[in-house]
């Protein structure tokens, strides 16, 4: 259904999405400024014939596929002067001819795999790397968090195992003060570069100010707190939110704990046409004992109260991205989920959504099928990749924006949340305003929304993307999985987005 009159968008997810495998694979050779629109080429068109032509790009800049084609090492350094253009910072570690076919540099960066007559280029960046593995004593198999594979084959185990050791310590660094970004930025600030852009990034209170004018939000019931300034009350919110107007900094000291890492509800987005409101939140602690709190009961109700002056008697709809039996889980360790007799008039929707380790399982066979030799049609193609659940899960976090959207546009305001709120929360909302509102379709509004949802609002970037010594377990393609939704949508509705494909990848390539 599309919304007469308004800028929500229609997206048919009831079926799996469609799948072109090329969302995850594209190589990058320089760093984005922040801040500045991207060039012209990653402003979407209609069709894109601009899709095929980057695709086209892209392959034939391949010089490793991912099929696990590989190229034998001499072992010996290359004479010739390396063909890359260092960042200010950059250093080469390695250089090295693979038998005259591949040609690999290593810096404290990136990895660089250069074809013959230096016709063609590959670049990985270091952080992009998830792991780096033996297949036999010469073969080093490098997986990246976007989905590519490369392999590399030496002619003996002395030169694998010399650069297996080179990678692994350029790809693993303990904190982050050891990743490229501060010699980058020790460089440019000691010998600015023209090519840098000196824009200062805008100020989140400025954003949250312009969205708080632009969405038009009731005065009266709304306000913009900055009582968590200094993260003084929650260490992963942000310093500047919305909340209801009659929600004093008493109230949220003493509910702040009563939800999960002090993640209490906060109001995110607007529906212009039937003014309900979007929430988000983590879990809250009922625990065992059912335990409740006024001052986070008191939300509801003054939502209630400002929904009743425009739609009289409408719920609330909370929808929990958590199934049921693990909700109930989480009672016993001091969580849970809102009881209808302690909150009025809400119904809460379970969503079963995967957590973190299950999309982290199925991203790794999902790309172990893409990397894999077999053959890419037919019957049995299809069947492994539908057992990897990738796509089911990409349908099934789709069909929960959709059911966000419709909810709002049919005068109720939704609550979202999981168990702590920043991985599918965030995932669910973001979505959700992509769908119902068109500005976060244009390259400005998507770039805001990336700040407002997910780094304001806590995203665990270095954690799930395993940046800087982060345990594995904490590990998991959120972010990956949130875009390649986004570009399930271009898919279906190419023209109604700014940006195209290579924009998401560029998303993706420098989230790492």
């Amino acid at each position: 259904m599309v919304y007469g009159g308004t800028s929500a968008i229609d997206i048919p997810c009831e079926k799996t999405p469609d799948f072109d495998g090329s969302f995850g694979g594209s190589p990058t050779s320089y760093v984005n400024v922040p801040h500045v629109p991207p060039p012209e080429d990653m402003r979407g068109d209609s069709e894109t014939s601009h899709d095929r032509e980057v695709e086209d790009h892209y392959a034939s800049e391949t010089v490793v596929e991912s099929r696990g084609d590989t190229a034998a090492s001499n072992s010996a350094p290359a004479s010739e002067p390396h063909p890359i253009e260092l960042l200010p910072g950059e250093t080469v570690k390695a250089d090295e001819e693979f038998d005259g076919e591949l040609r690999a540099i290593l810096t404290d960066y990136r990895l660089c795999l250069i074809a013959p007559n230096n016709r063609a280029l590959r670049v990985i960046l270091l952080v992009a790397i998830e792991t780096i593995d033996f297949r036999d004593p010469v073969q080093i198999i490098i997986s990246c968090k976007e989905g590519r594979v490369a392999c590399l084959r030496g002619k003996s185990t002395e030169s694998a195992i010399s650069w297996h050791k080179m990678l692994y310590k350029a790809a693993n660094r303990a904190t982050c003060q050891e990743l490229f970004a501060w010699n980058f930025a020790k460089e440019v600030s000691a010998s600015p570069c023209s090519w840098l852009s000196d824009a200062q990034p805008v100020e989140d209170e400025v954003l949250v100010r312009k969205e708080f004018e632009r969405l038009d939000y009731d005065r009266d019931h709304f306000r913009i707190s900055d009582d968590n300034k200094g993260f003084t009350l929650s260490p992963t919110y942000p310093e500047y939110m919305v909340i209801p107007k009659e929600i004093s900094h008493k109230d949220l000291v003493d509910g702040k704990d009563f939800r999960f890492l002090q993640r209490w509800p906060a109001v995110v987005w607007k529906c212009k046409e039937t003014r309900a409101v979007l929430l988000r939140s983590s879990q809250p602690r009922l625990s065992l004992f059912g335990w409740r709190n006024n001052a986070d009961e008191k939300f509801f109700e003054l939502v209630h109260n400002y929904l009743d002056t425009y739609s009289p008697g409408k719920d609330m709809l909370i929808m929990d991205a958590r199934s049921y039996a693990a909700a109930w889980a989480n009672r016993a360790k001091g969580g849970g989920f809102e009881h209808p007799e302690y909150y009025q008039r809400t119904r809460v929707d379970w969503l079963a959504l995967p957590n973190i380790h299950n999309v982290r399982y199925s991203f790794h066979q999902l790309r172990a099928l893409l990397c894999s030799n077999q053959n890419k049609t037919g019957e049995s193609y299809l069947t492994a990749l539908e057992s990897t659940c990738w796509l089911n899960y990409i349908k099934d976090l789709m069909n929960s924006a959709r059911k966000c959207v419709d909810t709002l546009f049919d005068g109720q305001s939704v609550l979202v949340h999981c168990s702590d709120g920043w991985d599918r929360t965030t995932q669910i909302v973001s979505l959700a305003k992509l769908m119902g509102d068109e500005y976060y379709r244009t390259v400005q509004g998507f770039e805001e929304l990336i700040r407002l949802e997910w780094v304001a609002f806590g995203h665990k970037f270095a954690d799930r993307n395993g940046i800087a010594g982060t345990n594995t377990n904490e590990q998991s393609p959120i972010f990956l999985q949130f875009l390649d939704a986004v570009h399930q949508m271009q898919h279906q509705l190419p023209t109604a987005f700014e940006f195209n494909k290579q924009y998401l990848v560029r998303c993706e390539l420098k989230a790492d």
